[in-house]
């Protein structure tokens, strides 16, 4: 049994989405945004079914504030068909986005296969991945570069072995899960990577994660202090 809240104002649509999942989950339902954001902090759901467009507090407003908190599966559904809404919605996290007005059928059979695949309180790859973009976000590390990618690749590595040694180990498997033909640049993509964030981001903010740079001559942190530091703030979740 899984627990979902459903955040969804439209009562035909909320009511028929309630309906079929209260038989065999814990459903909460809610009408607006500050309740979504109080039930996502309190309840800790596994499923979010969400309208983008809630009163009060809208949709891409609610995951904002709860990064650390969202569920596995977090399901939207939108009128707005822009692609910047688009693109901060699956930053945010939104696993699966759905233009309304959407086909019921097509909907609830969509969201079975997404329900059958979703463990009850489990750390999955894909909120492990969700939880590490929303800490580089707040770092202010660029999509674009290559070490970004790299980044995302090696935290999780780290996580499993944090005594991992970088050059031997670590940016071999990166290479390899990547697909790259060397794993030489590997350790200067990623250290440009760290520079260019810690030189346009919050430097307060960098310096709570990264105490003991404060008062060094490089002020940030080397590679393997950087992925040690993720690793061990995110396993803390």
């Amino acid at each position: 049994m899984l627990r979902i809240v459903i955040a969804i104002a439209s009562d035909d649509f909320g009511h028929m989405l309630e309906n079929q999942l209260n038989s065999e989950h814990s459903v909460v339902r809610c009408f607006d945004g500050n309740t979504a954001l109080d039930l996502l902090l309190h309840l800790r759901p596994d499923v979010l079914l969400m309208d983008l467009s809630l009163p009060q507090r809208d949709g891409l407003s609610v995951l904002e504030r709860c990064q650390d908190q969202l569920p596995e599966l977090v399901i939207g559904v939108t009128s707005v068909t822009s692609d910047d809404v688009c693109r901060r919605a699956e930053t945010l996290g939104i696993t699966k986005l759905f233009l309304l007005p959407v086909d019921s059928d097509i909907f609830l059979s969509q969201l079975d296969v997404m329900l059958s695949k979703t463990t009850p309180g489990a750390l999955t790859e894909d909120k492990l991945r969700r939880m590490i973009i929303h800490q580089l976000n707040k770092l202010s590390f660029k999509t674009n570069l290559i070490g970004y990618q790299q980044i995302l690749v090696g935290i999780p590595l780290v996580m499993q072995d944090i005594s991992i040694p970088m050059c031997k180990e670590l940016y071999p498997q990166i290479a390899r899960i990547l697909n790259l033909a060397s794993s030489r640049p590997i350790e200067h993509t990623i250290r440009t990577a760290i520079q260019d964030a810690w030189e346009n981001g919050d430097k307060d903010l960098w310096q709570r994660y990264f105490p003991a740079q404060a008062n060094r001559e490089k002020p940030f942190p080397s590679n393997k202090q950087f992925f040690t530091a993720m690793a061990n703030i995110l396993s803390l979740h």
